[in-house]
């Protein structure tokens, strides 16, 4: 935790929360579940006479800033550094901390989900929702377009309540 730098991350009062809600947001937990751990616990940010309530800006900074960033960063830094040493049978630790930088960088799940959203779909409900409804499973690019291509209206309706560029990101996909 000491190298992240984010401010809030840093100030929260509560490393075994923090800790708790950095797993909970690899998996894809909504910032309202987030900011619900915190509240729950009386977390706060700073110490001393005034320390601050967390408020829900804070928890979006804590994991946008503090994990998407600098600790994907981080991870990434480690990954160069492992594959710099790479003696033979690394890897697959080098796989393993790659998924593992993208878990912390978009707070998504599973590998599916992950390939969705680098696919276009970069909300991470989307990703999930769209993954749930289809039952998605391919991690690869190319199986999640076939996949998405085999069941194209039920894609389709699952886009429907979302912003237009993302149904347009779909059509673009299942040309």
């Amino acid at each position: 935790m000491d190298h992240i730098h984010n401010k809030a991350f840093n100030k929260f009062d509560k490393k075994n929360v923090l800790k708790e809600i950095t797993k909970k947001w690899i998996s894809g937990t909504p910032f309202h579940e987030l900011y619900r751990i915190a509240d729950t616990n009386k977390c706060k940010l700073g110490k001393g006479k005034r320390p601050r309530k967390v408020k829900i800006e804070n928890i979006i900074d804590i994991c946008e800033g503090g994990l998407a960033y600098d600790g994907a960063l981080l991870v990434s830094a480690l990954c160069e550094l492992v594959e710099m040493l790479d003696r033979k049978g690394t890897g697959d630790p080098i796989n393993r901390l790659q998924l593992f930088q993208k878990h912390l960088k978009y707070g998504l799940p599973t590998e599916a989900t992950i390939a969705l959203y680098e696919l276009g779909f970069s909300d991470r409900v989307i990703a999930q929702d769209l993954a749930a409804y289809l039952n998605l499973a391919a991690a690869q690019k190319k199986g999640l377009v076939k996949a998405l291509k085999q069941n194209r209206d039920g894609a389709r309706s699952v886009m429907e309540k979302y912003p237009s560029y993302f149904q347009k990101r779909l059509n673009e996909l299942l040309q």
